[in-house]
């Protein structure tokens, strides 16, 4: 999946400036969405970086990259550079925030500081001192420059050190790191029989507040009851003479198991209420997919498949099908899954492609979702079926 490009750039201008070894990652201008910063935060804003210009798309942890990619992107140098911008703009513009336009206000750093987490996770190294982006995806039989499946995966391949490195580097990092990924990582190492210490992150900064409150907010999707909307992080939706959970998740693009969750409702919508209002998480919205078991192959590999995405991608999307999809049985007839990031952008990244959800199944290494603000990730035990059941 080709990466998308990161523009750091309110104002008028959206430009991606390279100069030679320095690199702009956009241009931050004086205006109404930037009306909290100061001159001379701007203007640190707008420094050039030390990097090979591939930092401005090879940026993605869900991407596999060329080795030659890799070795231009991968430099002591360039990571030099990033940690001491990040550094540098929480000295310069201090608790300065900027206007989203999403109804989010971001600290000075925050876009900065996901840049550095995201070229941690690509450049991360093993301790044989070989870069894991490049080592996984050799492993995975994916081919870097298409993206797509040429080889069956390597027998445990979620237990390579440097997938289960990339899962704890995650949980050290500020912007990347939440409870959702520490449930999924215990889940991994128990299943891969290790132990592995992580050191959470030592910030506390607030990097995104209410832009109209002020009321901080956490990056994870936080679960409102029916009938108090001033808990809602998204939008609310009034329910409709005959609306189910699943009528509502389709309509709505929000996944069946996350419309419940997010509603404090049981897992097999038998108290799915039939008046008033639910929360519609804006970030927990998404492509969704309306799971029939009609259709032999609504499987995880054939609906990966379908999306242009990797099996293990499309777990993150839907935590509730298991570590390694063991749960997509156990999903009932008319559940609607998420075939995109939740809360994220997505575009089909080969839009020519003959692909369908009939096509040849493909599995794939562990991705991580770094889109910032909604937590999707691979993890266990969110939905409890009663005694055992496919919550029929």
């Amino acid at each position: 999946m080709k990466a998308p490009t990161i523009l750091l750039c309110l104002g008028a201008a959206l430009q991606v400036l390279q100069v030679n070894a320095d690199v702009k990652l956009g241009v931050w201008t004086a205006g109404p969405n930037t009306a909290g910063l100061t001159a001379e935060c701007i203007g640190m804003l707008n420094e050039a970086l030390n990097c090979d210009g591939s930092l401005v798309w090879a940026n993605s942890p869900n991407t596999f990259y060329t080795d030659e990619i890799l070795s231009a992107l991968c430099t002591t140098t360039c990571k030099d550079s990033l940690t001491s911008y990040v550094s540098r703009i929480q000295a310069a513009c201090g608790s300065g925030r900027y206007d989203g336009g999403d109804g989010f206000s971001y600290l000075a750093a925050y876009k900065a500081e996901l840049v550095l987490e995201n070229f941690n996770i690509v450049c991360l190294l093993n301790s044989a001192g070989q870069l894991c982006n490049g080592l996984l995806g050799k492993l995975a039989g994916i081919d870097p420059n298409s993206q797509l499946s040429t080889a069956p995966p390597a027998v445990g391949l979620m237990c390579d050190a440097c997938a289960i490195s990339m899962v704890k580097t995650q949980l050290e990092m500020p912007l990347a790191s939440n409870t959702d990924i520490s449930r999924g990582f215990a889940s991994i190492t128990a299943s891969c029989k290790t132990a592995v210490s992580v050191s959470p992150p030592k910030t506390t900064l607030q990097w995104v507040v209410s832009a109209t409150t002020t009321t901080d907010t956490t990056r994870t999707t936080t679960a409102s009851t029916t009938g108090t909307p001033g808990a809602c992080l998204g939008k609310t939706y009034t329910i409709q003479s005959g609306d189910t959970c699943t009528s509502v998740s389709l309509s709505q693009r929000i996944g069946t198991t996350q419309l419940l969750a997010a509603n404090n409702l049981r897992a097999d919508c038998a108290s799915f209420p039939q008046s008033g209002t639910v929360c519609i998480p804006s970030s927990a919205t998404c492509e969704p997919y309306k799971v029939s078991f009609q259709n032999p192959r609504d499987a995880c590999a054939d609906l990966a498949r379908a999306a242009n995405a990797t099996m293990l991608q499309l777990v993150a999307w839907n935590p509730e099908l298991g570590t390694d999809c063991a749960n997509i049985n156990r999903q009932t007839a008319g559940y609607t899954v998420c075939l995109s990031p939740p809360g994220g952008s997505w575009s089909d990244p080969h839009p020519n492609s003959t692909a369908s959800a009939t096509t040849t199944s493909i599995d794939t290494i562990f991705t991580l979702s770094m889109t910032p603000i909604p937590t999707s990730f691979i993890t266990t035990g969110i939905v409890a079926y009663p005694n055992g059941g496919s919550g029929d």
